[in-house]
């Protein structure tokens, strides 16, 4: 069987639609430390679509390139992290976190070709804002650091099940239309 562009845009609506019911801020409520860290990632519709998203994005659409994308959120969620912990502020940082999970389930499900520095751009703003949202909001009593690296490692955890999806579907026989023949860096 085929698997042709709109189950992929199926299977990029159904989280997309999910997070627009719930605030896309940070969501307490799961102790402290490197646990709370840890579930954390797994509770959220908005960070579980965000990182499936990227994960399948990049697997599908740059399957030369398909670390660089999930390395990238990586990098941006660490650094966005550390500025909201440090005290940093951001304008309106849900409303971008919301933003940049419509753009990206509509590139998904629209099958919109970007050229790889502009797919960077869009998924550097998603890691920012979610990084910067859960900075600002590590539960109380917690150390940021253990917390920090729970949320890292399921991140990282949700962005390879991205990537093994889009492993799967390729394998399958799934070939987006949105492939960019160029390398890497090269446009």
């Amino acid at each position: 069987m085929k698997i042709r562009m709109r189950h992929l845009g199926i299977l990029a609506a159904i989280p997309a639609s999910l997070f627009l019911t719930e605030t896309a801020f940070a969501h307490p409520g799961h102790g402290t430390g490197f646990v709370a860290g840890l579930v954390h990632p797994f509770t959220g519709i908005d960070h579980l679509a965000a990182m499936s998203m990227v994960g399948l994005w990049s697997g599908v659409a740059f399957p030369q390139n398909r670390l660089c994308l999930p390395a990238i959120m990586l990098a941006a969620l660490l650094g966005g992290f550390l500025y909201g912990d440090l005290g940093g502020a951001m304008a309106f940082p849900e409303l971008l976190i919301q933003a940049t999970l419509a753009v990206l389930a509509l590139t998904l499900v629209l099958d919109i070709k970007l050229r790889t520095h502009a797919a960077a751009l869009l998924v550097a703003m998603t890691g920012l804002a979610h990084g910067f949202a859960h900075g600002i909001e590590v539960p109380a009593g917690s150390d940021p650091r253990s917390f920090l690296v729970g949320f890292f490692l399921s991140s990282t955890v949700l962005l390879a099940a991205g990537l093994g999806l889009a492993r799967v579907l390729t394998q399958r026989g799934f070939r987006s239309p949105a492939v960019q023949p160029s390398r890497w860096g090269a446009d």
